[in-house]
């Protein structure tokens, strides 16, 4: 008897054990984000970007966890930096945080509320020198 019930509570557990580790990922998956893309709109607070402010900006993100961004017209990037390249993490856990840099002086975390095959939508707020906490939110479309 003891038997059957230490047999019945492994297994249980072990079931248990199972279940707790499937399931889906509603969060978006770093390889949705390797690519080439460019910024289609961009909100600086309640101010909009100049429509050609960003008509040569260009960010890719590589599967090493890299970035590498194209920036003639010195636009606010996306990375919050003057760096036009380096390291770039999607966390899914941390409410789809995408981190540019992280431990550099001017490393930067957007929150990401869109990302899917076409299209990225990230906020982050920043605070300028002299100036209020501001949201800066940018739209991507894959290029």
């Amino acid at each position: 008897m003891k038997r059957q019930i230490l047999f019945s509570l492994i297994a249980t557990a072990f079931i248990a054990f199972l279940t707790a580790c499937g399931g889906t990922s509603v969060s978006p998956r770093p390889s949705l984000l390797v690519g080439d893309w460019m910024v289609t709109k961009a909100s600086f607070g309640s101010e909009e970007s100049m429509p050609d402010m960003y008509k040569n900006y260009e960010i890719s993100f590589e599967e090493d966890g890299t970035y590498n961004v194209k920036n003639p017209d010195g636009a606010p990037s996306l990375a919050l930096s003057t760096a036009n390249s380096g390291k770039y993490e999607l966390e899914p856990v941390n409410n789809n945080q995408l981190t540019f840099d992280r431990g550099a002086p001017k490393s930067g975390t957007h929150t990401v509320i869109i990302l899917d095959a076409t299209k990225m939508i990230t906020e982050t707020y920043v605070t300028l020198p002299g100036k209020l906490r501001t949201l800066y939110r940018f739209e991507l479309a894959r290029k």
